[in-house]
C-alpha cells in the first residue's frame, strides 16, 4: 500500500496571543509527518509535526463543525477544522 498520503487545504486556528482566528493552511501528510504550508507554493513547511503516538479527537465547535485536535504528549495541540464533513473526515482517517 505504500507510505499515506493526503494533501489539501484546512483551517488552522491560531494559537499565538494574539492570533486566534481561523487561517487556511495547505498540509501535507505524508507517512507519519504533518507539514503545513502558508500556501501551496512555499518550498518550506512553517511546521513538520511527527505524529507517531498522537491522538486526533473532533470538536464541538458552533462557529466551525468540522473540527478536530491533534494533540501529543510534549507538544502544542493543533486545533485544524475541514471546509467540509467530507474534508475532515478524509483527514481524521
Amino acid at each position: 500500500t505504500g507510505i499515506p498520503f493526503y494533501n489539501g487545504f484546512l483551517y488552522k486556528l491560531g494559537d499565538g496571543l494574539l492570533n486566534t482566528t481561523w487561517n487556511l493552511r495547505y498540509f501535507l501528510l505524508i507517512g507519519q509527518s504533518l507539514q503545513y504550508y502558508r500556501s501551496q507554493h512555499e518550498a518550506k513547511p512553517r511546521d513538520v509535526v511527527n505524529l507517531c503516538g498522537a491522538n486526533v479527537e473532533w470538536v464541538k465547535d458552533q462557529s466551525r463543525p468540522f473540527s478536530f485536535v491533534v494533540y501529543k504528549a510534549g507538544q502544542r495541540t493543533i486545533c485544524l477544522s475541514g471546509s467540509t464533513e467530507k474534508d475532515a473526515i478524509g483527514w481524521v482517517e
